[in-house]
């Protein structure tokens, strides 16, 4: 689980809340990191397809071996196209997380604090990026692992990279 605290101008604040918002109803309803850096169309193909794939191989294994040469195809255009073959690669490399976030919450009793799950690791890269969108706010992370021990902290201010500390135990 991450932990974001967001200090500056409350209208601000409000700003930036607005800006990460997703499609209402989507698991990333409150916070969305394609808001920040979208994921381009041929890494969303090779994900939907890659998710294709699993349930094709699962229910009509006989039509496996012609699905394999589409998504081989849908992969060498997406790393043509963006460099990827796929998306955790993408998004590892652009976002810092390997998957989008999910399960956001809005502390509404300290309406300056969200958080948020992420898979593997937190999404750092997308949050210098929001850093640089919002340079007059400052963006406090904290960040736990599966066992929920915070791990590490990161702070991003004045649109600057961030001054990021892993934690021992």
């Amino acid at each position: 689980m991450n932990l974001m605290n967001l200090k500056g101008n409350p209208g601000r604040v409000r700003e930036l809340l607005e800006f990460v918002q997703g499609e209402t109803g989507s698991p990333n309803a409150l916070f969305d990191l394609n808001r920040i850096l979208p994921m381009p169309l041929p890494v969303q193909m090779v994900a939907e397809a890659n998710e294709l794939y699993a349930v094709i191989k699962r229910c009509f294994p006989r039509q496996l071996v012609s699905f394999q040469e589409l998504l081989a195809k849908a992969e060498y255009d997406c790393l043509v196209a963006t460099g990827y073959a796929n998306a955790e690669d993408w998004a590892r490399g652009t976002w810092g997380s390997v998957r989008n976030v999910y399960r956001c919450r809005y502390n509404k009793t300290f309406p300056l604090e969200l958080t948020f799950n992420s898979i593997a690791s937190p999404p750092l890269t997308a949050l210098a990026e929001l850093s640089r969108i919002f340079p007059d706010l400052v963006l406090e992370v904290y960040y736990e692992n599966a066992d929920l021990t915070v791990t590490g902290w990161a702070l991003f201010a004045d649109g600057d990279g961030c001054d990021e500390r892993l934690l021992k135990d």
